[in-house]
């Protein structure tokens, strides 16, 4: 998942904000309560109607405001959404509701316009819940040693997921079902050749097909390898960092 933009209104302590985020890393610098905390609540917000400082929504509405939106644009496997939240305070009663888009070359498509729909989509087009945002992507001040703290299948289930392991995993098998069906074909042909000439053209699509299975096979073969590299070298990095953290206990 890639953030594209961010547009605040009314949020925290943002009047009005709008912000591109550039390829790359991004660093927020400023001095306590200049509002960088904000920027990341206000994500959190718009993925997940939640907040990192335990408040209630009318919190997150800028004092002396009665309306906040926020506006989040992300990518995904080369697909661009958009995700809307408004929070409505009216008298002692405070309101939310929430949209998510589809941005595509001939506009916005609404894909959920509740935030109970919103909710329910979030997770399933990024990939990510909100449990494993908040516990490695959106790590809070102070929570780092969260991820360490987790158990060891916890833990690998959770890098599992963010490097793409499980989903190479499962194209693996998946391609390998796909390669088992076509030579089963392959077979049947072969022993039909000699009673259908015709076959012959089928019999080369089959074995294009297959060829073409298994390089994608290797290239996944490769990808899953790259991966599980990427998995030891965290676990390497986490076990230094637990033991610097056992030495200033």
């Amino acid at each position: 998942m890639l953030l594209k933009r961010l547009k605040l209104k009314n949020f925290i302590s943002y009047k009005e904000l709008d912000l591109e985020f550039p390829q790359g890393s991004i660093v927020f610098i400023g001095e306590n309560g200049a509002g960088k905390s904000s920027i990341l609540d206000a994500i959190l917000f718009a993925l997940y109607k939640e907040n990192s400082r335990g408040r209630g929504l009318q919190d997150l509405v800028k004092r002396g405001e009665r309306y906040s939106r926020v506006e989040l644009v992300f990518n995904v496997d080369n697909k661009e959404y958009k995700v809307v939240r408004e929070i409505l305070i009216e008298g002692k009663r405070v309101q939310s509701n929430a949209r998510l888009y589809e941005i595509c070359e001939k506009g916005e498509v609404a894909l959920a316009t509740r935030s109970s729909d919103v909710d329910f989509l979030i997770p399933r087009k990024t990939g990510i819940d909100k449990n494993i945002f908040m516990t490695s992507i959106y790590v809070r001040q102070g929570e780092i040693a969260k991820l360490i703290e987790l158990r060891p299948a916890e833990r690998k289930q959770i890098i599992s997921k963010l490097l793409g392991i499980d989903d190479l995993e499962r194209a693996y098998v998946n391609m390998r079902e796909v390669l088992a069906h076509y030579e089963k074909i392959l077979r049947k042909i072969e022993g039909s050749l000699g009673i259908k000439p015709t076959i012959e053209k089928e019999y080369q699509n089959v074995c294009r097909e297959i060829e073409k299975i298994k390089k994608d096979i290797i290239s996944t073969e490769r990808d899953l390898i790259l991966k599980k590299e990427d998995f030891k070298r965290l676990e390497a990095e986490k076990k230094m960092l637990e033991e610097k953290r056992s030495r200033y206990q």
